[in-house]
């Protein structure tokens, strides 16, 4: 688990689509934290977890 999952509440992590679009401001943290294929990555096996 990365440090990012504790950063956004639930609410927020159901609410994000997971296609790193404009509007997914969860996907992008972990796309500007990791990179683009690492951050991808980690986002899905957090998202998993909700």
């Amino acid at each position: 688990m990365s440090g990012l999952r504790k950063d956004f509440t639930e609410k927020e992590w159901k609410k994000c689509c997971g296609n790193f679009c404009k509007d997914c401001n969860i996907a992008n943290a972990y796309r500007k934290k990791f990179g683009k294929k690492k951050g991808e990555k980690k986002f899905l096996k957090d998202k998993k977890k909700y």
